[in-house]
């Protein structure tokens, strides 16, 4: 995404949600594959259909905060809603609020769970391979 892409509202606000979105999508299909759940054991636990746990976990819907909660008590863990402030605010509604309260910076490094390592591209595009996955902590996983 360029940056001239960004400064459009609307395309800054659609990047936030997918963003939000594809994490949290993409954390629940690395938990059911590290723990060995299958999405039929998975709809067992929730009392609905492989089907619907398929479409929840494909990107098509919104995901409510209900959801979220139903998916991780049947993995046996809390979700957690944390919120940062956003580097740049240009464009957003709140470009011109004051800065986020001194309480919620430190909130966020008290509950920090993810950590971002630099890392440096590679000069030219790696080819694509088909059945590899990387795991939320960043090993590399075959699947079948």
């Amino acid at each position: 995404m360029t940056n001239k892409q960004m400064a459009n509202p609307e395309v800054r606000r659609t990047f936030e949600e997918e963003l939000l979105y594809g994490e949290v999508s993409d954390n629940f299909e690395a938990l059911l594959q590290d723990l060995k759940i299958s999405k039929k054991e998975l709809a067992g636990r929730l009392g609905v259909s492989q089907g619907r746990v398929s479409q929840i976990l494909s990107g098509e819907e919104n995901l409510t905060l209900r959801t979220v909660g139903a998916l991780a008590w049947a993995l046996g863990l809390r979700a957690n809603v944390t919120l940062e402030p956003l580097v740049d605010r240009a464009g957003t509604p709140a470009q011109d609020d004051p800065s986020a309260p001194g309480w919620l910076r430190k909130a966020q490094m008290r509950h920090c769970s993810v950590q971002f390592r630099p890392i440096q591209m590679p000069s030219r595009r790696p080819s694509f391979r088909p059945g590899l996955v990387v795991s939320p902590n960043g090993d590399p996983r075959r699947v079948a």
